[in-house]
């Protein structure tokens, strides 16, 4: 996928990243990694799925199970 990592910060409807996220996002993209902000789990999924990709891509039931765990 040519990422070095994935990082994920979780946030409600209405939440936004404060100025250090921001700042360590920039960071983390400096250094190849995908960022995100998600505000669901449904959105949180997507870029799971997005970022594994077809090769690595585990279905839904899978990763709900690895997150109930």
């Amino acid at each position: 996928n040519g990422y070095h990592g994935l990082a994920i910060e979780m946030k409600s409807r209405k939440g936004k990243l404060e100025k250090v996220q921001k700042e360590y996002f920039s960071l983390l993209e400096e250094q190849g990694w995908k960022t995100a902000v998600c505000r669901s789990l449904e959105e949180f999924l997507d870029i799971v799925h997005e970022y594994l990709g077809p090769e690595e891509d585990p279905d839904r039931e899978t990763l709900l199970k690895l997150l109930n765990a």
